[in-house]
């Protein structure tokens, strides 16, 4: 894995991107969740050590630099179209989980001839009232982990959030939950809702995967049926025992990803 530093348009924006040392194959860029990135994309041994992937760390989120510029999803979307055309000039595969899988959306609508295949994990990007999904930015962290992970004391969970030892610890987890809430409120507050569905035309051409969660309390799984209407030629699945988290509790994300990559490079 090499870590880069790509220096922005925009004075102060800097964007970090790791990638895997493979090269052949489109590139694989992935777009972490409102969460942040936990350690290397979540895309399973298979595709982090077979191909060509790079993870773009949002600026906001600790180590990209100049949130101050964005405060619109679209703004960022071709921001980040600026760091892709530094790392590759032929078409990508996006890969997004949450607030990244509406990022790789608008980008895919942005520049649909740049992309040769899209997948995303529980997107935002759909709002129905019906089914609304937990307001990230009205809860405690206590009342919001059995919405974001199948079993919120659990491995996965504690791991990317280590339950805090002492009153340092506790305040350090409170400045970054302001830090990456804060990022996230610019694109997807007050509803995660990208008004895609008038220009879901753009990706007409581009094939698509979605997974959902079964058991995801911020991106519920019926907002399936949103996305299917929006873009019907596209494969979507809901992943049991899993929340919104669904990329790192199953190996469902790599799979699509490592499928998806070999169609493209057909």
């Amino acid at each position: 894995m090499t870590r880069q530093v790509i220096e922005g348009p925009l004075n102060g924006l800097s964007f970090v991107v790791d990638r895997t040392d493979c090269r052949g194959g489109p590139l694989v860029v992935f777009l972490h969740s409102a969460w942040g990135a936990f350690g290397e994309a979540p895309l399973g041994d298979q595709v982090m050590s077979t191909m060509d992937v790079a993870t773009v760390h949002l600026p906001g989120w600790g180590l990209s630099k100049g949130i101050e510029h964005f405060d619109d999803i679209s703004e960022l979307a071709l921001a980040l179209w600026w760091v892709v055309e530094h790392l590759s000039s032929e078409p990508v595969v996006l890969v997004g989980h949450c607030l990244g899988g509406a990022l790789a959306v608008e980008m895919a609508i942005t520049q649909p001839s740049k992309v040769c295949g899209l997948t995303l994990s529980n997107p935002f990007g759909f709002f129905n009232s019906s089914y609304p999904g937990a307001d990230i930015f009205g809860l405690l962290p206590k009342d919001m982990m059995h919405l974001v992970y199948v079993d919120p004391v659990g491995s996965i969970a504690t791991t990317h959030h280590p339950p805090p030892t002492d009153a340092y610890e506790r305040g350090l987890m409170a400045l970054r939950r302001v830090e990456v809430l804060g990022a996230a409120s610019r694109f997807i507050f007050p509803l995660p809702d990208t008004n895609i569905t008038k220009r879901a035309y753009r990706l007409a051409n581009i094939p698509m995967t979605l997974l959902f969660g079964e058991k995801d309390g911020i991106v519920p799984s019926e907002l399936a049926s949103e996305w299917a209407a929006a873009f019907p030629h596209a494969m979507i699945g809901t992943i049991a025992q899993t929340a919104h988290m669904t990329p790192y509790e199953s190996g469902a994300l790599g799979t699509a990803v490592s499928l998806m990559v070999v169609a493209a490079a057909a």
